[in-house]
């Protein structure tokens, strides 16, 4: 059995000044070959277009049903809005072309298989001597699915698309592919709304964001005014006072808050705990505070406000009575009266 192949080799596109040609055989037997060479002025087409086409300038024309530079592989035509059946053996590559008059819009096809299928597309140039058929090396886009599946692509060529089937599994596959065109302006839509709406989220969650961000803030605030005591109430009940004038009743001689001894000259604040600090400490405690830095009690309760306040009534009411007892009407027979008297 012979066969005659024919390989076109255009100068101009050949990158170095030698050729080298080599043969292989897949075959474990030997074989002979013959090798001509012809030079023309004309460029002649490959394998003169296989019979299936005309030659013109290099490039050939072929027939409606044929494909490829040299016209040697067979292809279905497809129409827009019609649908086609094919039926694709297993392992088996099947390919088809599709003509088109509008490049301004977007190719949409949908593909219902029974098995699954791989896809290739690429638009075919005329006039590119080494332009190829889509393939899993060449290929503009590759989609591939099962069952009933759809996608787009961009027109950028002009030109006629050739697609590429495949059938990677071990069945006969039968699938039909239907094509449309569609205005790129929806894509374009679709790209707006998808940018609005991620924007719009984007906003959404930095407005959520900052406002727990607020909420959290605000919470803090409103704990930290919760336990803290006002000014007023400290400076009512506990005044500032020299250390000097409280040193001979101090049981202690730190403050328990900055662990610095007192000075004579330091302000202190007593509080009811009869426990001392630096004014200054403890007006800082009292911000974020409502107890005693060591024994924990809550200066606010009511008890504790009672206490002071019965304490302060009392203090007068012994200073009344310490005055009527000096009093020379007073004799030693009616002291305890007059103490019975005022409490």
């Amino acid at each position: 059995m012979s066969s005659t192949k024919q390989h076109l080799i255009i100068p101009s596109k050949i990158k170095y000044k030698y050729l080298y040609l080599g043969i292989y055989s897949a075959s474990s037997k030997s074989f002979s070959y013959s090798l001509y060479a012809t030079a023309s002025s004309e460029i002649p087409c490959y394998n003169g277009c296989s019979g299936n086409g005309l030659c013109s300038s290099g490039l050939c024309n072929c027939t409606e049903g044929f494909i490829g530079r040299d016209c040697s592989v067979r292809s279905t035509k497809l129409a827009l809005e019609i649908q086609a059946t094919l039926s694709l053996s297993s392992c088996c590559w099947k390919y088809a072309d599709l003509s088109l008059l509008d490049y301004s819009k977007d190719l949409q096809i949908n593909i219902t298989s029974s098995t699954y299928i791989d896809i290739y597309m690429k638009p075919y140039d005329l006039y590119e001597y080494n332009s190829v058929l889509p393939s899993k090396l060449e290929s503009e886009a590759h989609k591939y699915g099962y069952n009933t599946f759809s996608f787009k692509i961009s027109l950028k060529n002009i030109g006629p698309w050739y697609f590429a089937f495949y059938n990677p599994s071990h069945s006969t596959s039968t699938f039909t592919l239907t094509t449309r065109t569609v205005d790129s302006s929806s894509s374009s839509s679709s790209n707006i709304i998808y940018i609005i709406a991620s924007v719009s989220a984007a906003v959404f969650l930095i407005t959520l964001i900052f406002a727990i961000y607020k909420i959290k803030t605000h919470n803090k605030a409103s704990t930290v005014s919760e336990d803290s005591i006002r000014p007023e109430f400290i400076d009512k009940n506990f005044p500032k006072i020299a250390f000097k004038k409280r040193k001979h009743k101090a049981n202690c001689k730190d403050c328990a808050i900055c662990l610095d001894k007192f000075k004579d000259s330091d302000m202190i604040r007593e509080l009811a705990c009869s426990h001392i600090y630096h004014a200054r400490c403890i007006d800082l405690w009292f911000e974020r505070n409502t107890f005693c830095c060591l024994c924990k009690r809550e200066i606010m309760s009511e008890n504790i406000e009672n206490r002071l306040g019965l304490s302060e009534t009392f203090g007068n009411m012994s200073e009344i009575v310490m005055e009527e007892l000096e009093s020379p009407t007073v004799t030693t027979e009616n002291q305890e009266q007059v103490i019975l008297q005022r409490f």
